[in-house]
This record gives structure tokens, sequence and C-alpha cells, in this order.
């Protein structure tokens, strides 16, 4: 597996899934950090730069980028690798600017009461006895190891805006023949500058030789280098948490059944509870027959799915990803961790 930092040398734009048409829509969303299906076409487009006879096979028979496969994903700031905060920690709701971190707590659901947000019943749910607030942003990699191993709280998440920053960019349209501003043609762009921020992911099925390629809208260019994976240590299951296991994505995911994988994604165990978050709406543009792709609704990184039962054939079958659709392209990461249950 190679695993590459990618460093902006400009302010980039990785466009939200809401349609955007100068002239119809005045304001185009931007998002960060981008789907890695963008960091995935950026890394064919990079190699076919570099042999350019081999475009004509490109989504034909015989592509020599049809192994590709994004592994590892992480972003590095600081000398620290991060990762998205887990959605099953909260943030203790207070008027003051203290901030008070915990874990949901795994227990029995009650009966007559129903999982309303995802359409079923689980037999249990993660509840906390205070009013909480989700704990959005990023955690280093010691203190994802640390919940991934014994389940603890991680130490203070990291807002995102530490390292990125919005510049919005404004435009015109022009008439082509005249050269004048067409009218309602006004637009914004939502950029993003990082600021000390690297987009590190890891790949293989591709050999790429250059230092620079283009990544996100307007094709502003990025330095690429080669790095090293972050040690991440999953846990085997252990008498301290009997039968019980999370499943964290680290990257969206996008699944059949919508919010949450299908029971033969993780064969011997079943969901038992699960936090997810608002799905994000991923799209796309085929460049083979010129037309967006059909939009889809994905899971977003941090959501967290509790099960019982074994791990080891999840890990057997699926050892990357979970995601049914856009596993090659880094949909659906995810990593194994313990459950601290105290009923």
């Amino acid at each position: 597996m190679e695993v590459v930092a990618l460093d902006a040398l400009d302010t980039l734009f990785f466009r939200d899934g809401k349609p955007f048409s100068m002239g119809e829509e005045t304001w185009a969303n931007g998002l960060f950090p981008p789907p890695l299906s963008v960091v995935y076409g950026a890394l064919r487009t990079a190699y076919f730069s570099e042999h350019i006879g081999e475009l004509k096979l490109a989504n034909e028979g015989g592509d020599p980028t049809s192994s590709l496969r994004i592994t590892f994903s992480a972003l590095y700031g600081g000398g620290r690798y991060y990762y998205p905060c887990p959605l099953d920690v909260v943030q203790k709701k207070s008027k003051t600017d203290k901030k008070e971190y915990s874990l949901l707590n795994l227990v029995e659901r009650q009966v007559g009461c129903c999982s309303g947000r995802y359409g079923v019943d689980l037999p249990m749910q993660l509840q906390s006895q205070e009013l909480v607030e989700e704990a959005s942003g990023l955690i280093d990699e010691i203190s994802f190891n640390e919940y991934l191993q014994s389940s603890t709280v991680p130490r203070y998440p990291l807002n995102i805006e530490k390292f990125v920053k919005e510049e919005p960019k404004v435009g015109i349209g022009r008439n082509n023949r005249t050269g004048a501003a067409d009218e309602g043609m006004l637009y914004r762009v939502g950029m993003t500058r990082m600021h000390q921020l690297k987009l590190v992911v890891g790949y293989s099925g591709l050999t790429i030789s250059g230092s620079l390629m283009r990544l996100g809208g307007e094709g502003k260019s990025v330095s690429k280098e080669r790095t090293e994976k972050p040690d991440v240590q999953e846990p085997k299951p252990s008498p301290k948490t009997g039968d019980f296991f999370k499943l964290y994505l680290a990257t969206p995911a996008i699944f059949k059944e919508g919010w949450r994988p299908a029971p033969e994604t993780v064969p011997g165990a079943r969901l038992v509870a699960a936090v997810v978050g608002k799905p994000l709406h991923i799209g796309g543009f085929d460049m083979k027959i010129k037309k967006p792709k059909p939009m889809q609704r994905a899971v977003p990184a941090g959501s967290v799915y509790y099960y019982q039962g074994e791990s080891e054939e999840l890990r057997r079958l699926h050892h990357y990803s979970i995601s049914d659709y856009g596993e090659k392209q880094g949909y659906g990461l995810y990593y194994i961790g313990n459950v601290n249950k105290d009923m």
C-alpha cells in the first residue's frame, strides 16, 4: 500500500450535493473533508497524465487504473493524525465555556420505546443521563487508539476550523460573444484554504511517480509526498467487553438499506444500537457519458454501530470497507472497537 500526504498549494473546492447552476442557484457550498471518490478520480487522472497514451483505455476493458483501491484516510496537522470524532462521544450542555465530554451508555431499550429516527426497533439504545449535544470535530491518533481499545472518552475534540478556513469566491458569467457580464450570472463559491493540514490517503493497485496532482473543482494543484500510515491498533474481543463490539466509520458509507449495513455484512453478529449522523448527498460527474452521476445518500464518517456477536468474520470478509457502493473509492472504511457495557 502506498500512503501519500496531499498538501494544497492554493484554496480548494469540493462541492456538496446541492445542485448548482449559474442563473438558477447563486451559492455553491463547499464540503470538507472531500468524499474520497474525489481523491480516487484525482489519482486516476494523475496516472493518465503520466501515461497519456493509455487514456483511450479509461473506463474500458484493460483500464490500467481498474485495480486502484483506497484503503486508508486521515488528516494530518501539527505533527499528528486526526480522525472524525465518533458520534457516541457527546458534549454536556452548559451555559459556561467549560466543555465536558462523555460517552453515551449502552442500555436495554425500554418496552414500547422504539427508534423513530431510524424507523426500526433495536434491542438496545445509547443514552445519557444528562442534557448533551454532539461533540463534533476531530480526535488525534492517541485518543483514537484509546477510544478503540478501551472505549474511553477522547481528549477534547479539536475544531476543524483550527486548520481550515472558508474563503468565498465571487464571480460572474460572461457572454462569450460580447465579453460582457450576463444578467443573473453572479455566483459565489465556498473555497477552502487548508492551513498546516494535509489529506493523507493510502491506496493500492496503482503507481504514480509525480509529485504534483490536481484535486477538486477548478483543478487546483496539491503536492504529493510519501508518508507513513499511523499505527491504529484494533482490539480483539476480551472478557472485559463480553460479546459486544462497536464498528466506527472513518469515511462515509453507502448502504443498500439506507442508514445501516445489511445483516449479512456483519456475519455472526446482530446490530443492537447505533448513532448515525445526518446523511450526506454524494453525486459527481461521469466524464464518459458527460452527465451528472445519480445522487446517493451516504452515512457520514464518525457514525458508530454497536453489535453483539463475533467480529472476526467481519475482519476476514471485508478487511477495509463495508460500504455496498464505492468501496474501491474509499467509502465505508471502518475500525472495530471495544465496548464497556454497564447494564
